[in-house]
């Protein structure tokens, strides 16, 4: 039997207080509203508090293992600039 892949969001701001109109709760709505247009279920938000720059990051950390592990099918990312 094969095993069902998950859709994951990744999200990612630079501080908790992030106030520049895209912090964690304006990307994961916006994430959710892709999906529902898509067709898309939403498995999992991934989130990270740090600078992109941050090249460790444990969110990026767990959606590698995913996808190492074939366990995601789609990324959904809001912005391009909140994956680096």
């Amino acid at each position: 039997m094969e095993k069902m892949k998950k859709s994951v969001g990744l999200v990612r701001v630079s501080t908790v207080t992030q106030s520049d109109g895209s912090g964690i709760q304006f990307q994961t709505e916006k994430i959710l509203q892709y999906g529902l247009l898509r067709d898309i279920e939403v498995d999992k938000i991934i989130t990270d508090v740090c600078s992109g720059s941050v090249e460790n990051r444990d969110g990026i950390k767990e959606l590698k293992c995913l996808i190492e592990n074939d366990e995601v099918d789609k990324v959904i990312i809001w912005n391009c600039s909140r994956f680096f």
